[in-house]
């Protein structure tokens, strides 16, 4: 399942073993506990709450000031 979060809430981690090939994944920690939000809004229906720490597969980070993740 993908979700979206505001990217302020996220720093970007990397932990796939230091590979750079393209189909490497990356992965995000969340700074604070923060909901997950069904599309790029605010005003989205909430689909999970993060918390602090979680660490969160990276599918894209958007233009608008969100990320778009995977939920596991």
């Amino acid at each position: 399942k993908e979700g979206y979060i505001k990217s302020e809430f996220l720093e970007v981690v990397s932990e796939d073993g230091g590979d750079t090939q393209a189909t490497a994944t990356s992965y995000v920690t969340v700074k604070e506990n923060v909901n997950i939000r069904e599309t790029a809004s605010q005003d989205a229906d909430r689909v999970a709450l993060a918390y602090a720490g979680t660490k969160l597969e990276l599918v894209e980070h958007m233009s608008n000031g969100w990320t778009k993740i995977r939920i596991r």
